[in-house]
């Protein structure tokens, strides 16, 4: 799979990842204040309505490095039913677009081992890629946007990293 498909493969983060955090005090600092847990390449970006909450989210290795699988863990909690929705992704390397494409949530999901409906709850999983080595070094962002069968926002990641 190429590396950008990884990238929205985080858009996974809303419905599953066997997560663990990344330190205890992140957590408890998330868990007393509600805060969003934010990685060093990714940031929440949802908005306090949206129905799902991300609980955590590892990204091993952080920095992702070339040639080397990267892992993405997550936990989030969902607080309706999802029957079906949309997964749009921009992935820019530095000012260029690479990406700009909207992707079924049903059928991202079933490359996770997940399927449509996903009941209202708590979910975790894992996805691992390897990064190729001939993507180009450089700083890349992203943002990830999930939405419903209604069209409402489900949630979202903003992503900035370099290789």
């Amino acid at each position: 799979m190429n590396f950008l498909v990884v990238l929205y493969l985080s858009a996974a983060v809303f419905l599953g990842v066997e997560a663990r955090p990344r330190t205890a005090p992140w957590t408890e600092l998330q868990k007393a204040k509600h805060v969003p847990f934010v990685g060093d390449i990714w940031s929440d970006c949802s908005k306090p309505g949206d129905a799902c909450k991300i609980v955590s989210v590892v990204i091993t290795p952080d920095p992702p490095k070339k040639g080397e699988p990267l892992t993405i863990n997550a936990t989030v909690t969902c607080s309706e039913e999802i029957t079906g929705g949309t997964v749009k992704i921009v992935i820019k390397y530095s000012i260029i677009t690479v990406l700009n494409k909207s992707y079924s949530l049903c059928d991202l999901l079933s490359q996770t081992g997940q399927k449509c409906p996903v009941a209202a709850g708590t979910y975790s999983n894992s996805i691992t890629e390897t990064v190729p080595s001939s993507a180009p070094s450089g700083h890349y962002t992203g943002n990830v946007e999930i939405t419903d069968q209604n069209g409402q926002e489900l949630g979202c990641i903003n992503l900035n990293l370099s290789l």
